[in-house]
């Protein structure tokens, strides 16, 4: 099953670092797994850092070009992480248990728009297209 996280809550943070009960059992379920983590901003560096702290897998990707990262992205790929740059590939997402998203859509529902790709049973959907086929559809399912 897929999942999907925000980045950018302090509740995340508070439940990540251990100060919540939920904190150890976050870390035990991220060890071993493979996260996809969207954008590369400060947020998504420190959510990279954390999983790879944890023992996860990351692929982490951004639409920027190479040279518009930190220097503290790419030392992701020096910690073992895999970076892509220019956009998000399907290789981002390939058999990831959870995807890392760029805002809180608890918070601000707009921010699930940062999603630019689904993936299900290793397939991935351009959420743009899918949104745009059912238009003017709601009701007839």
């Amino acid at each position: 099953m897929l999942r999907a996280v925000t980045t950018g809550t302090r509740d995340d943070e508070d439940d990540m670092s251990g100060t919540s009960e939920r904190g150890p059992a976050y870390r035990r379920w991220l060890a071993g797994r493979t996260v996809s983590v969207v954008g590369l901003a400060r947020s998504g560096v420190a959510a990279a850092r954390l999983i790879r702290r944890v023992g996860g897998h990351v692929l982490a990707s951004d639409a920027g070009a190479p040279a518009s990262l930190s220097v503290e992205a790419w030392q992701l790929e020096r910690d073992g992480c895999r970076l892509w740059t220019g956009g998000h590939p399907g290789e981002a997402f390939e058999n990831a248990d959870l995807v890392v998203v760029k805002g809180d859509p608890a918070a601000r529902i707009a921010d699930i728009e940062n999603v630019e790709i689904v993936f299900k049973d290793g397939a991935g959907y351009d959420t743009r297209k899918l949104l745009d086929s059912v238009i003017g559809r709601y009701g007839e399912y």
